[in-house]
Parts: structure tokens; sequence; C-alpha cells
């Protein structure tokens, strides 16, 4: 609670968070013991259902309608490489949370 500067309104609320967080690290250490290719672990949400969260963080977005697409040319373009490493071209950042914003 303190790593995320969380604080809750009473014993009860404290009790039931508490829950819900042991409840999901022990689904976290389940899931990591299976061999997979990633692991997951522990940040701020993790004392949160899995239906809290997705009323938190995503049950208020609402998708925007896209823009049509049109033609576009690329002139003068040359050569192109097979695949590119945006990773080392310093476009992948951290993860981050992005709050509710869907």
């Amino acid at each position: 609670m303190s790593q995320y500067n969380r604080s809750d309104d009473s014993k009860e609320e404290k009790e039931t968070r508490l829950k819900i967080y042991k409840d999901n690290l022990a689904y976290i250490e389940s899931f990591n013991s299976g061999g997979h290719k990633y692991e997951l672990g522990v940040y701020e949400f993790a004392d949160l259902t899995k239906d809290e969260f997705l009323t938190k963080y995503t049950g208020n977005f609402v998708p925007q309608k896209s823009p049509a697409f049109s033609s576009f040319i690329y002139e003068n373009v040359k050569e192109v490489q097979n695949s590119v490493d945006w990773r080392e071209l310093g476009a992948v950042t951290p993860v981050k949370s992005q709050g509710p914003c869907g």
C-alpha cells in the first residue's frame, strides 16, 4: 500500500483489499510456475478484482470512429528493411499506467 501511495477508508475495506491481494498473489505464483514465456507480477492494481479493474479502467471507454483511409504513395523510396527493431531506435518506452483512458 505504501509503495503505490494507497490507503483504505475503513478496517473492513483494508481486510477486503488484503484478501483480494492474497488471491491475486496466489494466481500470480501459480501462473509463474507454469513455464510460460513471460511472468506476471504485483503492481498497483493487485488489490482489485478483475471486474473492479475492468469497470474502473475500461468501463467508460467508447471507441472513436476511425477516419476513412486514403491512398498514400511513398515517393523516392529506394530501399526498405525487412524488419526494424524499434527498441534500438528509442521508439519503445517503458510500460506505464495511462489511468482510466481506455
